[in-house]
C-alpha cells in the first residue's frame, strides 16, 4: 500500500498525480469559454438570452450530476469491498499454508501471494508492480511476456500446490481448500478489472 503525507486543503487543488485534472481540464476550459461567450452575449444584447433556459438546464444538469456522483461512489465502494475481501482471502490462505506446509513451501507460496497483490495493484494502476522482492528471477523471466501478470502469479501458486499434492505433502481435502482460496482471489481480480474498465 502506498502511504503519502496528507496534503493541506489548498494543496488538494494543485495535486496532479492520481487526480482526474488531466482528463477534465479540456472540458472545464470549454465550459469556461462557453460561459464567457454567454456573458458577453447578454451584455451585447440583453434581451437575446433570458434566465429560463439556464434554469431548466441547471435543473437537468444537477439531476444528471447527482446520478453520476452516486454511480462513481458505488464503484468506489464496491472496489473497496473487493480489496478488503482479497485481504481476507490472502490471510486465510497464509494461515492454511502455515498450518499444513513445510517452512520452505510456506515462504515460497506466501511470497508469491504477496507478489500477486502487488501485480494486481500494478495492473489496476498501469504501473510497474515491482515483483523483484517477491519472486525469484527465473519466475520473473517466465512472467515477463505475460499480458495478465496477476493471473500468471496465481498460476505459479497453483502449480506449486499441485506439486505439493503429487508429492503427498498435502491431502486432497487440503489441496481443494487452498485451491478454493485461489479461486476466490481470481474472482476478486476479475471484479477489480471489471470496475477499472467501466
Amino acid at each position: 500500500m502506498i502511504v503519502r503525507p496528507r496534503p493541506h486543503p489548498l494543496q488538494l487543488l494543485y495535486i496532479v498525480r492520481g487526480s482526474i485534472i488531466r482528463q477534465i481540464a479540456p472540458k472545464v476550459l470549454f465550459i469556461g469559454v462557453l460561459s464567457l461567450l454567454a456573458v458577453w452575449l447578454t451584455h451585447e444584447q440583453p434581451t437575446a438570452v433570458g434566465t429560463v433556459p439556464f434554469s431548466i438546464l441547471a435543473i437537468a444538469l444537477s439531476v444528471f450530476l447527482g446520478f453520476r456522483n452516486n454511480a462513481c461512489y458505488d464503484r468506489w465502494w464496491e472496489a473497496r469491498k473487493h480489496w478488503g475481501d482479497l485481504i481476507v482471502q490472502m490471510r486465510a490462505f497464509a494461515r492454511e499454508c502455515q498450518a499444513v506446509l513445510s517452512p520452505a513451501r510456506q515462504q515460497s507460496l506466501l511470497r508469491r501471494s504477496i507478489g500477486f497483490a502487488h501485480a494486481l495493484a500494478g495492473r489496476l494502476r498501469d504501473l510497474d508492480p515491482g515483483l523483484g522482492p517477491w519472486l525469484p528471477s527465473a519466475e520473473l523471466a517466465t512472467l515477463a511476456g505475460r499480458h495478465n501478470l496477476p493471473d500468471g502469479v496465481l498460476q505459479l501458486i497453483s502449480q506449486e500446490l499441485g506439486e505439493c499434492r503429487r508429492q503427498g505433502e498435502i491431502s486432497d481435502i487440503v489441496y481443494q481448500g487452498l485451491q478454493q482460496r485461489l479461486l476466490a482471489m481470481t474472482g476478486i481480480q476479475a471484479a477489480c478489472e471489471r470496475i477499472r474498465s467501466t
